[in-house]
């Protein structure tokens, strides 16, 4: 009797045991269906494109950025991190300075911390470059010739960081809010690889349309600025 009483304690402790795990299992599920945040994913990794942007200097008049000489472009944009380089094809010897309100009358100040001049020869294919740490918008000049005679614009922007989207799964054609920062103006947006449609897109939050043919991957989202990745997939239901 007394080993009979303890193999059915024995029994009925497991079973209560077991009660309760499933109990918690169940608890567990209504709580992540209940919290917002299990529907969205962090997303922590970051790659800046590190392109390089090409100016070149080139005889004659610009629309809006001198009257004997231009950089061609006039105006670029860049991300924090990478190098823009200037070729000169004029056969006479320039600067790229950056701008002070009395070498550059009636021109914006500039809302970077970065300064710069840099002498570019007068031989066909001299170069100079400088690479941007501080984000902002520069305005420059040639010393030699003056900002009258030949100016340009360089707007640097800092690196995307994405914090989270959702919903974290979904079929193709599922409406996807990322939000981080220094999103603005994106160029690409993908999953897995697949560009995706973008809806709106602001500093903080780009709302795109999952591809029809998507699988299940990573998020990346391309600014001038390099391309943020998330860190977990979206999956693809």
């Amino acid at each position: 009797m007394p080993h009979t009483s303890r193999s059915a304690t024995y029994r009925r402790t497991l079973l209560a045991t077991a009660s309760v795990l499933a109990l918690c299992a169940a608890l567990g599920a209504f709580l992540i269906t209940r919290n917002p945040a299990a529907t969205s994913a962090a997303a922590l990794t970051r790659v800046n494109v590190l392109a390089t942007t090409k100016i070149t200097i080139l005889p004659g008049a610009c629309a809006g950025g001198g009257s004997e000489f231009c950089f061609k472009p006039e105006s670029v944009t860049v991300g924090v991190g990478a190098p823009v380089v200037w070729t000169n094809q004029t056969g006479v010897g320039h600067t790229v300075t950056s701008c002070t309100t009395s070498a550059c009358p009636g021109a914006p100040a500039n809302t970077g911390s970065n300064t710069f001049n840099h002498s570019v020869g007068a031989a066909n294919g001299s170069t100079a470059s400088v690479t941007f740490t501080s984000p902002g918008i520069y305005t420059y000049y040639c010393m030699i010739h003056g900002y009258a005679a030949m100016h340009g614009k360089i707007t640097v922007v800092a690196a995307p960081t994405i914090a989270k989207f959702t919903p974290s799964s979904g079929p193709p054609g599922t409406i996807v809010t990322i939000t981080g920062s220094n999103l603005a103006h994106a160029t690409r947006v993908t999953f897995n690889g697949l560009a995706a449609t973008i809806s709106s897109d602001t500093a903080t939050k780009i709302v795109v349309k999952v591809p029809a043919t998507a699988t299940t991957g990573r998020i990346a989202v391309t600014t001038k600025g390099g391309t943020a990745t998330t860190s977990v997939a979206f999956t693809v239901t």
